[in-house]
């Protein structure tokens, strides 16, 4: 997608001028609903999913926790990833599995943040959602760092969380955001996740906020000469 097509014009202008030439994107829901897992991936010898034919592949990213009547919603975990028996034909690193962060407490609280670079990669897992006794909370967010802008939780109320962010060059991937949480209302969902990231949480409300769809996983081959 180009700088252009990104949602939010202030962002793409502002990614523009750092890293002139390079491409943005929000993060679209690809052939799943909300609250599910995103896909995985394989590099094959053969048009087999088999770990004797396997160079690279990957699992799918979890999505986030879905609210409570009170609690909001744990941020959903990215996807494993994993070698075969051809991985030996070069160099490999796998990324993937972090953790998403805590939903906000029964008694009443925000979701808790997430931030790209903590686990040394360009993945997250994703923000929880908000918790409610008898007063709305917001959702946790993702936090600006590097090339990542900041991906705000959902407001306090039946708001949801915004979509993961999505870079190419250089790769920075990051989680969906949670979910507010209402105590008179339906808690916010969860933000939908970039590739390889997890879901946000959903928001607490007299029902639970969904959690946002896990991202898809995804392999990165660089030829080096």
């Amino acid at each position: 997608m180009a700088l252009a097509d990104w949602p939010e014009p202030r962002v793409a202008a502002a990614v523009a001028a750092a890293a002139p030439g390079y491409h943005a994107s929000q993060s679209r829901l690809q052939g799943g609903a909300a609250g599910g897992t995103g896909t995985g991936s394989a590099v094959s010898m053969q048009p087999a999913f088999s770990s004797p034919l396997l160079l690279l592949n990957t699992n799918n990213a979890s999505a986030g926790g879905n609210g409570t009547l009170s609690a909001g919603g744990a941020g959903g975990a990215g996807g494993g990833a994993g070698g075969g028996a051809y991985s030996a034909l070069g160099a490999f690193l796998t990324s993937g599995g972090f953790a998403g962060a805590a939903g906000g407490a029964a008694t009443g609280a925000v979701g808790g943040n997430n931030t790209i670079g903590t686990n040394a990669t360009f993945l997250t897992g994703g923000a929880g959602g908000a918790g409610t006794t008898a007063a709305d909370f917001a959702g946790g967010g993702i936090t600006a760092a590097g090339l990542c802008p900041a991906i705000a939780g959902g407001l306090a109320g039946s708001n949801p969380g915004g979509a993961g962010y999505e870079l190419w060059l250089p790769p920075t991937f990051s989680g969906g955001a949670g979910g507010g949480a209402s105590n008179a209302g339906v808690g916010g969902a969860g933000g939908a996740a970039a590739r390889g990231c997890g879901g946000g949480g959903g928001g607490g409300g007299t029902t639970g906020g969904i959690g946002g769809r896990g991202g898809d996983g995804f392999v990165l081959i660089t030829a080096l000469f």
